[in-house]
């Protein structure tokens, strides 16, 4: 199978809205803001102003699903080196 690099992009920036929102937020806001942006982009497609593919989207929410689940790894560790730099 064939991934396009049109594909790798959609996954890429999936990946990189729900980090950096999910960072700057709460993770599931960044989740959500991707599946919007990747909703919109493609409802701006099928307008006329693009060549519509839900492959598109799928490959954006499954970046999305990569960088939520780096955003909680990270929380994660942030929090247990938070811990650790505590004074008694």
């Amino acid at each position: 199978m064939n991934i396009g690099p049109d594909k790798i992009q959609h996954f890429v920036v999936g990946v990189i809205i729900t980090v950096v929102v999910g960072m700057w937020l709460r993770p599931y806001h960044g989740f959500t803001l991707t599946a919007a942006v990747a909703g919109a982009k493609e409802v701006y497609d099928i307008r006329g102003s693009g060549t519509p593919d839900w492959l598109d989207f799928l490959a954006t929410m499954l970046g999305a699903v990569v960088g939520y689940a780096a955003v909680l790894l990270l929380r994660m560790v942030f929090r247990i080196f938070e811990t650790r730099n505590q004074l008694p």
